[in-house]
């Protein structure tokens, strides 16, 4: 089956379920299309090189260096398995008590299920022997069940259904990953909008330019108005309906009382409209973001994330060391741009600083990177390191508080993700 047929089947299996609210739709698409890779596979794809083994599970069962991990890589999928999910961690974490268990309970289905103790967890909650038949997590009709039913126990059941990022928490304990679920959803909350449903051939490409031409209307009035994206950028005007466009979309909406989902629906065009309208006519600026000129610095001490950005600075510092690089302006921008990202997606420390194993993504860890509780938050390297502290300053005013949240009960294991492979959380 191809990757549409997969998707279409499982939006297929969750509106029948009962999840037709459109935004609730297009959240639970997105995700499971970033947990599944892209709806290509039932499958965990544990193809490792030895290097990319020891970025994503760094000491995990004391795999401390790249020759132990490369030891590990040449035994192919089923001895990385057995190396990243059983041993004292595996026990741990994923109730994994016998040899060979990593391998029997490697992710499968829609939502990855991973761990003899999440498969009977499952298995007991939908009247399933997945212990003794774990291939069955891995049938299409059986793995979209499985998600829908994780989805209405975890996230529904929390309230979380129109929350990007409080779903993601919800299905994998962390914000791994992030940036790609709020992609995805936007991806699909646009799909639904146009009317797409299962088995409706792929948007038509003069749909496709209207949607183009409508998304750089979008970007221009944005970058007017001076909003920004989370990193103090002007949206490139290109129409591409990305995360940066999204991010100036919900500080407009905060700011005008809008509900806050990203989307630049009907009503949020419409005020974007009419602001431009009244400064044309009146020749005053129309309720611009706010400017924030005396707020100091992140590199300086008065600063009230000052402390953070010290954290982070560290953590780069140590990344300088490795990469046999002298700190400088770059370490100290790269620094601004995590603590932004940290505090955007709800953290309030930064312990580990650490790069993607082809460097183009740079993690902020709060927690032990090998704790199923621990927060991650990235930014793409080459535009943080170009973001200057002044700028990651003025957009860290503009990031909107997190209320605290309770802590998750994870179904998955996770950790600081990669970009080759962004739908893997262990």
């Amino acid at each position: 089956m191809s990757s549409k047929d997969n998707a279409d089947y499982l939006m297929q299996v969750a509106m029948t379920s009962g999840i037709r609210d459109p935004q609730e739709l297009g959240n639970f698409m997105g995700q499971m299309q970033v947990e599944s890779g892209g709806f290509a596979s039932m499958n965990e794809n544990l193809r490792y090189s030895g290097e990319r083994l020891l970025a994503v599970f760094p000491g995990r069962n004391g795999m401390n260096n790249l020759k132990e991990a490369n030891q590990i890589a040449s035994g192919g999928p089923e001895a990385i398995a057995n190396e990243i999910y059983g041993g004292r961690w595996g026990k741990m974490n994923l109730g994994n008590t016998e040899p060979g268990d990593g391998w029997k309970y490697h992710g499968r289905g829609f939502v990855q299920l991973t761990g003899r103790a999440n498969y009977e967890q499952t298995g007991k909650e939908m009247g399933l022997d997945l212990v003794n038949h774990p291939e069955l997590a891995e049938n299409r009709e059986i793995a979209a069940k499985i998600a829908v039913h994780y989805w209405e126990s975890r996230v529904v059941a929390n309230h979380d259904q129109r929350n990007v990022t409080a779903a993601c928490r919800d299905i994998n304990g962390g914000t791994n990953g992030l940036a790609d679920r709020k992609t995805a959803a936007t991806a699909w909350d646009q799909k639904i909008a146009r009317g797409y449903v299962p088995g409706a051939p792929e948007t038509q490409t003069h749909t496709h330019a209207n949607s183009n031409q409508r998304n750089r209307h979008v970007q221009e009035l944005l970058n007017q108005h001076g909003y920004r994206d989370a990193s103090g950028h002007s949206l490139t005007v290109d129409g591409n309906y990305g995360a940066q466009t999204r991010q100036a979309i919900e500080e407009f909406q905060r700011e005008q009382h809008l509900k806050v989902d990203g989307v630049a629906g009907p009503n949020t065009l419409r005020r974007l409209e009419a602001l431009t309208h009244t400064q044309a006519n009146t020749g005053q600026p129309a309720l611009a973001a706010p400017v924030h000129a005396a707020l100091p610095r992140l590199n300086d001490a008065s600063h009230p994330d000052h402390a953070l950005y010290q954290q982070a600075l560290r953590g780069v510092h140590l990344l300088d060391a490795q990469q046999q690089r002298a700190p400088d302006q770059h370490s100290e921008n790269l620094a601004a741009s995590l603590v932004v990202a940290a505090r955007r997606d709800g953290m309030n420390r930064i312990d580990h600083v650490m790069l993607s194993d082809d460097g183009s993504r740079t993690f902020a860890v709060q927690g032990d990177t090998q704790s199923l509780f621990k927060q991650v938050a990235n930014v793409q390297t080459q535009p943080a390191v170009g973001t200057t502290v002044e700028q990651s300053s003025l957009a860290l005013a503009q990031v909107a508080p997190k209320q605290p949240e309770p802590a998750p009960v994870p179904m998955y294991q996770e950790a600081v993700q990669q970009p080759a492979n962004p739908t893997r959380m262990a």
